[in-house]
């Protein structure tokens, strides 16, 4: 079996890698880190030739976090490929940030374009995992936990065990 944490990009330490980890590393299993890059994003870049500022990984309501393309002349029109590897980017600078001089050679880099949820629900029927690790945010004056949309779409329809990591808005 394995576990699989859901990441999203940003620059700080990403604890549901490191949650993740932790449940490959105690339960001697393999992890599979994912990232989703959603729908609007794609659209945004698909069919591109030149691309004349970084796109970013949308983080809140600004661009904080790592970016999929860099600003550059390309080739070739960004395609379905591009956006994967893009994904997959994301998803390792969030292993090599959080997990630096760990040994990584048991982690499994993934990257997928659409809805995060419908995503990784899709992975997770895919690989069968022991556990599904996501992040969650705490929104409420007296700190009571509401997940974000994403979290609570996969906790209410995943197969599996979900473990969240919550953080402060």
């Amino acid at each position: 079996m394995t576990i699989l944490a859901t990441v999203g990009g940003k620059y700080e330490q990403d604890e549901v890698v490191k949650h993740g980890n932790d449940l490959a590393t105690a339960f001697d299993e393999d992890l599979v880190v994912l990232h989703i890059m959603e729908q609007e994003q794609f659209k945004e870049l698909r069919g591109r030739t030149e691309i004349k500022s970084p796109i970013h990984v949308p983080v809140g309501d600004d661009t904080a976090g790592l970016p999929y393309v860099e600003s550059q002349q390309r080739e070739k029109p960004y395609n379905l490929e591009d956006a994967v590897s893009d994904a997959c980017g994301v998803a390792q600078e969030c292993i090599s940030r959080t997990l630096s001089g760990e040994d990584q050679s048991r982690i499994t880099i993934r990257g997928r374009v659409g809805s995060p949820a419908d995503e990784i629900i899709a992975e997770a029927r895919k690989i069968e995992p022991r556990y599904i690790c996501v992040g969650g945010r705490k929104r409420s004056a007296v700190g009571k936990a509401v997940f974000g949309s994403t979290a609570q779409s996969v906790i209410l329809e995943s197969d599996y065990p979900v473990v969240t990591s919550i953080r402060s808005e």
